[in-house]
């Protein structure tokens, strides 16, 4: 594991302790103006055209996200009570399969970036 990716981890793993740690704490309303908040937020909003360099960017973040759940996974125990995790088998295995596939995806559209900005002549 990368140190900017153990430090993303440790970072983001602080953050959202100390976010449970606040909710845990706060009275019922600042719990209450919190959630109005967070809900304004998630409101629609005006849309925006999404341009293919912003849905590069994501792909590519999105991959290293997952490339440290993975790493992250991998340092974990596969065995509880004696026996092999079969759920942990599984979680492993499918972050592996979707972090690689935002790699391809993210591949795809560094390499074809010119010709799908310019839109697929069919």
């Amino acid at each position: 594991m990368s140190t900017i990716q153990n430090n993303a981890g440790q970072h983001f793993g602080a953050m959202i302790a100390d976010t449970l740690d606040a909710w845990e704490g706060a009275t019922p309303e600042a719990r209450k103006e919190a959630l109005a908040i967070l809900r304004r937020d998630a409101a629609p909003k005006a849309q925006h055209p999404v341009r293919l360099d912003d849905i590069q960017s994501d792909v590519w973040h999105a991959y290293e996200l997952l490339d440290t759940i993975v790493d992250t996974i991998m340092e974990m125990e596969f065995v509880r009570d004696g026996k092999r995790d079969h759920q942990m088998d599984r979680v492993s295995a499918l972050t592996w399969i979707a972090r690689d596939h935002l790699q391809q995806i993210g591949r795809m559209i560094d390499e074809n970036f010119a010709t799908i900005a310019r839109g697929a002549q069919t």
